[in-house]
């Protein structure tokens, strides 16, 4: 009885520890942070004096009042290999921003409709981000796996840290490759400026 137990025990053990290993290696090798610059008179830009001129993009998830001034200019390609020559282009998207806690903030650039989503999240955590690219159909598993690997990104904020209420402005670009589970390989490339109201 008791080497059954131990035979269970270590099992167990192992299991977890190629648990431990296999989430570490997505980290490695999906998930790749970088430092981002700071610009304390990024909102000065002309683009943005440009953006105030312009009145938002109204999604199923946001809904603007028509006082609302455009949160991006952003636009995103997307193709099955780097020749970006011909390629799925949008331009439409609306910027918002979640302060999960007191070092880390969510900026998704993103539109929906009733049939599809696409766009970025920005992971902000501390002085470090990454970015994450998407596409779904309304009726797709979101948690399917889709495995990113960061070929570019670049970031400039106008803060350090925030809070809620803050008013954030920004500018990156990215390269990035993601595979899905099935090996369909999507290129996202994407660059522009963009600012939002932290909630």
């Amino acid at each position: 009885m008791k080497i059954i137990i131990k035979i269970c025990i270590l099992l167990f053990v192992l299991s977890c520890t190629d648990k431990a290993k296999e989430d570490t290696k997505q980290i490695k090798d999906y998930s790749t942070f970088k430092k981002y610059k700071i610009d304390s008179h990024l909102n000065e830009m002309a683009i943005f004096k440009k953006m105030d001129k312009m009145i938002e993009i109204i999604n199923v998830d946001l809904k603007p009042n028509d006082k609302s001034k455009r949160s991006t200019i952003v636009i995103l390609q997307t193709n099955n290999s780097l020749d970006f020559s011909k390629t799925y282009e949008d331009s439409i998207f609306s910027c918002r921003t979640k302060l999960i806690n007191a070092n880390e903030i969510v900026i998704n650039i993103g539109y929906k409709n009733i049939e599809t989503e696409d766009g970025f999240d920005i992971k902000v955590v501390k002085n470090d981000f990454f970015i994450e690219p998407y596409f779904y159909l309304v009726k797709e598993d979101k948690k399917k796996k889709k495995y990113n690997t960061i070929i570019k990104q670049e970031l400039t904020l106008n803060k350090e840290s925030y809070q809620k209420g803050d008013s954030l402005y920004g500018k990156s670009q990215f390269l990035i490759r993601q595979i899905s589970k099935e090996n369909d390989t999507i290129y996202f490339r994407g660059k522009g400026f963009f600012r939002s109201i932290v909630e």
